[in-house]
């Protein structure tokens, strides 16, 4: 539920506030098949599988910043409520399969390269 507070002007010398109760209405669904490969993001793309067990694998790999982060989720309606936020909030967009391992493998490739920097190949 969204809350919006809307202050008096200072000189009307009250104290009362204004709370508008803002109440999300579900206007249609759509059924996704576990896993769900997708990308999304505001200001950079992460790369996201939604796996059958519930847990969300996120790669983001932005110029000099690298991360994997894997957050598990209890049940089908917190995974919902997960992938209803990444649809609402941020520019959803499904993928493939091999779109996500591509992105996992580099990721994977370009982390392992950063810990053992002797071992990259010679370009």
């Amino acid at each position: 539920m969204d809350m919006i507070i809307n202050f008096k002007t200072p000189n009307t010398m009250t104290n009362t506030i204004e709370v508008k109760h803002k109440v999300p209405t579900t206007v249609s669904t759509t059924e996704i098949t576990l896993p769900h490969y997708f990308k999304t993001g505001k200001h950079w793309t992460k790369y996201c599988c939604m796996t059958a067990e519930g847990n969300l694998m996120s790669i983001h790999d932005n110029q000099g910043y690298l991360a994997i982060d894997v957050r598990p989720f209890e049940g089908s309606d917190e995974i919902a409520d997960c992938l209803e936020r990444e649809f609402c909030e941020r520019e959803y967009m499904p993928i493939d399969e091999a779109v996500f391992m591509h992105q996992f493998s580099n990721a994977h490739r370009k982390a392992f390269y950063m810990v053992n920097p002797q071992l990259k190949p010679i370009q």
